[in-house]
């Protein structure tokens, strides 16, 4: 399951095996009484506000038609609530647990910087939260809202698709 701005992708998820790549979208219900979100003091995350996640990781955002992306895919290791999200699970272990895990593609650490984590649906369906506070993985609808506002599924992909191949 994938989305990213960096490569192609019809959905907010998709299989491909039992990997996820994340990409946050902002959630515009969870701000404050003076219009902003949480964990962002100053302004509206978009655009090019920083966002950091539990792990201190930081996210450039951008906004594209009415929403509010996170240019890269999530590296957090810990659930919103400080919890650990497991890892390094063999092939066996993974394509059987039945709890959340990340794994790095290739397991290739130099990986994580690239494409982010990859989370199976445990992971992303826990109700500890994986994205940081005021964000959310992506519905099909919202997905689908980015796809039309880009020009449909045809022609999105190659839009968000990064220009040159140094990362």
């Amino acid at each position: 399951m994938f989305i990213s701005l960096k490569i192609s992708f019809k959905r907010s998820w998709f299989t491909h095996g039992s990997l996820l790549f994340i990409l946050s979208l902002f959630d515009y219900q969870d701000l404050d009484a003076q219009g902003i979100p949480p964990n962002i003091p100053s302004s509206r995350p978009c655009p090019g506000v920083p966002v950091r996640d539990i792990d201190g990781n930081t996210y450039n955002t951008l906004q594209i038609g009415t929403q509010c992306w996170m240019r890269d895919n999530l590296k957090v290791s810990k659930y919103r609530n400080g919890n650990p999200i497991a890892t390094g699970l063999d092939n066996s272990a993974w394509s059987n647990t039945t709890f959340g895990a990340y794994a790095i593609y290739g397991n290739y650490t130099a990986n994580e910087g690239l494409y982010g984590k990859l989370y199976n649906w445990f992971a992303v369906a826990d109700n500890r939260g994986l994205c940081p506070t005021g964000w959310h993985v992506p519905t099909n609808a919202e997905w689908t809202t980015l796809t039309t506002f880009l020009g449909g599924e045809s022609v999105a992909g190659s839009k968000m698709k990064s220009t040159g191949t140094t990362y």
